[in-house]
């Protein structure tokens, strides 16, 4: 009696050993995208990575979840033309998990395709692919007939890898002389002028204005020529690193002197709107630069309120780690007003919504310099 008892718990033992070995090895071939279905595949649905909340569509490097029947075994998964590698997503018979890359489709179906070994279907689903659009510009003065660079989005999307996108100054079409995914470098047209809006044409006739038009003079400050410098002192059209639109500030040191004490390069002032004193973390100091020497020392201190908080300032410093060498090449440059005018959340009322700025370089110890700057504005901070 006693050994039959034994030899029936054995039996059990082996049966559950064997049970939860077959689970295991059910479980390992699902996680590997191997299962039993052998019927059609069908995709009901596709919900967030959560399966919080069913959606129609997606964004670039987004999880989503693809929910159906008979999913795996996977042999081909698209979202339009674009096809992601089965290995870089989990799928089970009821659920596919996968990212959407960050690739522009040549044939934009806004579907979803997936092939096992006993078939295929497909499913509606869009990806938002961001518009073409300009967002900076490395230099917003290039003169008629330079290279204008332009950094941007889904210029790829847009055909300008294969010649079929334009970029326009107001009317005027603009070579294009090199197209990335992410950037442009257009030489700017002849019969471009000032305040002309900046656009981009894609493949679809879709049109996309740049935020700042080009050689933007909104709530212009100094710019050396109509808006003059308080000191003409440095100011003139030297021919390195030569003019952009005009006099410019060029502020030369070397070799050193004791020092440099306090010298201007910038004092002006402008009227502004209501909303740059009401909001005034919306907006930045604006201007164009260029060094012929490494700039790697502090010294230059930027007012953004000079008239009301005098003592408030942006130190525009940097170090051997952090350098600014533009080699004789302008780029345009930002500073945040908040940050210029020490830190406050409005700007104080004053009659006509006055605002001077004030830059100057003060040093104790000298050192060489070579730094040009020119229009000084303020503008609403870049929307990207």
């Amino acid at each position: 009696m006693k050994t039959l008892q034994i030899k029936k718990n054995l039996k059990l033992v082996l049966l559950f050993v064997s049970s939860a070995a077959l689970i295991t090895c059910t479980k390992d071939k699902v996680e590997n995208n191997i299962c039993d279905g052998t019927g059609q595949p069908t995709i009901s649905s596709v919900t967030t990575a959560d399966r919080a909340t069913t959606i129609t569509e997606g964004n670039y490097n987004q999880y989503v979840i693809i929910k159906g029947e008979n999913l795996c075994n996977l042999k081909k998964f698209l979202f339009n033309d674009i096809e992601v590698s089965v290995d870089q997503l989990y799928a089970n018979n009821n659920e596919l998990t996968v990212k959407i890359p960050n690739k522009v489709p040549e044939d934009l179906t806004n579907t979803i395709t997936l092939e096992t070994p006993t078939g295929s279907t497909k499913f509606n689903f869009k990806i938002n692919i961001p518009p073409v659009a300009i967002k900076s510009v490395e230099n917003e003065y290039a003169p008629v007939g330079t290279i204008m660079a332009m950094a941007g989005q889904s210029f790829d999307f847009g055909g300008y890898l294969k010649g079929e996108g334009k970029v326009l100054f107001g009317t005027i079409e603009a070579t294009i002389e090199k197209a990335t995914v992410d950037s442009l470098y257009v030489r700017v047209p002849q019969g471009a002028t000032q305040g002309m809006i900046i656009k981009t044409l894609d493949k679809y006739g879709t049109e996309n204005a740049a935020q700042y038009p080009y050689m933007d003079k909104t709530n212009m400050v100094v710019n050396y020529d109509d808006k003059a410098n308080a000191s003409v002192k440095y100011v003139g059209a030297d021919p390195r690193p030569g003019s952009l639109s005009g006099n410019y500030a060029h502020f030369v040191e070397t070799p050193i002197r004791d020092g440099f004490k306090v010298d201007q390069f910038l004092k002006g002032r402008v009227n502004v709107p209501q909303d740059v004193l009401n909001n005034p973390a919306n907006y930045v100091i604006k201007f164009e630069t260029a060094t012929l020497l490494p700039l790697n020392k502090g010294g230059i201190r930027i007012f953004g309120d000079n008239l009301v908080a005098p003592s408030k300032y942006h130190p525009w410093s940097f170090t051997a780690a952090r350098q600014l060498h533009t080699s004789g090449k302008w780029i345009t440059t930002t500073i945040s007003l908040q940050a210029a005018i020490g830190g406050t959340a409005t700007m104080a009322a004053r009659t006509n919504n006055q605002v001077e700025l004030y830059g100057v370089v003060t040093v104790s110890t000298g050192f060489n310099i070579d730094i040009s700057f020119d229009n000084w504005r303020i503008v609403e901070k870049s929307k990207y």
